[in-house]
């Protein structure tokens, strides 16, 4: 932010933002400074990487006026300046410049010598601010996969247009593996330098260098079909996720529970980690991406109240990504958002400009219409909902359960949904332990395997105030509590009847704790 001061240095404030995972085992590689053509930085990138697992960890950081925060300026369209460009412009106006995917490729390109810049990562390119580069001559060398054919045609699409001379590494000739990149290729020979990388296949960028594709747009509103080859040649982007692995860019979603089981809290801790590009349960935001959290029930008190504990908790500072609309603070008079209702929908619209994540909580009070069980009266809502997603929206849904343990209401909601969640009481709950639930995957389109495992979760708050949730998987909490009942003395039937599942199940758990040593043989 212009004329934003801070006494923090940048690599300072990058250990404090990522200091939780620092302690988790996650070691510094680099801060990367995004400047304008001049050198006057515009936000850093943090780059971190867990050495054990080779999970990297990378979130932009930008200067704000209450100091450095998550995320980065909030550019217009096809405004973001590129990586390094201070080094390209106006010096060094006839060295060919080498256009690359992600600052890390970047970096390794500037070591050998070569003048090299980058956007960021595949779906940067049509964000990006090419501009300083008009008339230039670049090389692409895109990521060996189908993302990164993607990127060289964004990107070489938009330097022609700027009268650059654009050339393609071919990345074919290589011999890189999937995905292999720029990195990949110099760290299989490390004697190579910037002779070898300038001596490298090139392919001339012309009108289309990707195989031609048919369009998904048109300027006609007439519906459109498409034959399977033409489908299957289709250069579609990979999906990306709001949140790792059930809430995807474009996508709907639901969660729902019983009264008081602590769906609001759940949902407001995805709010915050979305925004922040924090996590919850394990389940991790790649960056920060904005928020609208639509309240329909809640007085404006009680939920600044959980808001500022769960920041506090949180330690991300207060993501400006999330905006909320709660009806305490909507003019008086003025009903509920009913979204049965076209002037409601339309109304809603301006707020949802730039907008990456709807959250309604919850569809009793903002979608109440038509007969509960009736499919047909859902369809106002899904229409809507799938022009939305069109449109790049995801929405989650909270919504209570029903009498039969699943979502309230007609099924005909879940159709659409890419996730469903039902959050629900262990068999052995107590009323004095507050908000203790499993989760459970009820229909995943896009996951499986141990990402659709259930969990249990528990809040608690520490001496200090914060929020601190405990979670694993519902098989290993369950296994334990077996254990714990088995040693204090608890018959098989007993314990059956303690934790609410058959004895077949107990049978084999005991089985198991003992084969592995936690039980004495019977």
């Amino acid at each position: 932010m212009a004329g934003a001061i801070s006494d923090e240095s940048p690599k300072d404030a990058a250990r404090r933002l990522s200091k939780h995972k620092i302690e988790k085992g996650y070691v510094p590689k680099a801060l990367h400074v995004y400047t304008d053509p001049y050198g006057n930085p515009q936000y850093w990138v943090i780059r971190l990487e867990n050495e054990q697992t080779g999970e990297k960890w990378i979130r932009p950081m930008h200067l704000t006026e209450k100091g450095y925060e998550f995320g980065q300026p909030d550019f217009q369209k096809g405004r973001k300046p590129l990586y390094n460009i201070h080094n390209c412009f106006p010096q060094k106006p006839d060295e060919e410049i080498f256009l690359v995917e992600g600052e890390k490729c970047a970096d390794i390109l500037i070591s050998k010598g070569i003048l090299a810049i980058t956007s960021g990562g595949a779906e940067s390119g049509s964000s990006a601010y090419f501009h300083p580069l008009a008339g230039r001559r670049v090389v692409i060398w895109p990521d060996n996969d189908k993302a990164g054919r993607g990127y060289a045609d964004c990107c070489g699409t938009r330097l022609k247009e700027l009268g650059c001379t654009v050339e393609l590494i071919d990345v074919e000739a290589l011999g890189l593996p999937e995905k292999g990149d720029v990195y990949d290729w110099l760290r299989m020979d490390a004697s190579r330098g910037a002779v070898d990388v300038l001596a490298l296949p090139r392919k001339e960028y012309g009108a289309s260098p990707i195989e031609e594709v048919v369009e998904l747009e048109t300027e006609s509103n007439e519906p459109k079909v498409i034959t399977l080859p033409d489908f299957l040649k289709l250069d579609l982007p990979e999906r990306e996720y709001l949140l790792a692995p059930w809430l995807p860019r474009q996508g709907l979603t639901m969660i729902h529970a019983y009264r008081g089981v602590g769906k609001t809290y759940v949902a407001l801790n995805i709010a915050v980690a979305v925004a922040s590009g924090g996590s919850l349960f394990g389940w991790n935001a790649p960056a920060p991406a904005s928020v609208l959290y639509l309240d329909g029930e809640m007085s404006a008190r009680s939920l600044q109240e959980r808001l500022a504990q769960i920041v506090q908790s949180n330690e991300v500072g207060i993501p400006e990504r999330l905006r909320i609309m709660t009806p305490d603070l909507q003019p008086k008079g003025r009903p509920h958002f009913n979204l049965y209702s076209t002037t409601d929908q339309e109304l809603l619209e301006p707020f949802l400009e730039g907008c990456d994540l709807l959250i309604i909580d919850n569809l009793a009070t903002i979608a109440s219409g038509g007969k509960l069980n009736d499919a047909e009266s859902w369809r106002p809502v899904q229409d809507w909902i799938l022009g939305k997603r069109a449109a790049g929206l995801s929405i989650l849904f909270i919504h209570h359960s029903g009498k039969n343990g699943g979502q309230r209401g007609t099924s005909a909601k879940e159709d659409v949904l890419d996730t469903v969640i039902g959050l629900k009481r262990p068999g052995d709950y107590s009323p004095s332990e507050g908000a203790r639930f499993e989760v459970h995957f009820e229909k995943a389109r896009s996951f499986s395997g141990d990402d659709s495992e259930p969990l249990e979760c528990k809040m608690t708050i520490d001496p200090s105030g914060n929020i601190v949730w405990d979670y694993a998987k519902v098989q290993d909490t369950l296994f334990q509590r077996v254990v714990d009942l088995a040693e204090e003395g608890l018959s098989q039937t007993d314990i059956a009847a303690e934790v609410g599942k058959h004895k077949s199940t107990i049978s084999r758990m005991l089985k198991r704790a003992r084969e592995e040593g936690l039980l004495e043989a019977a």
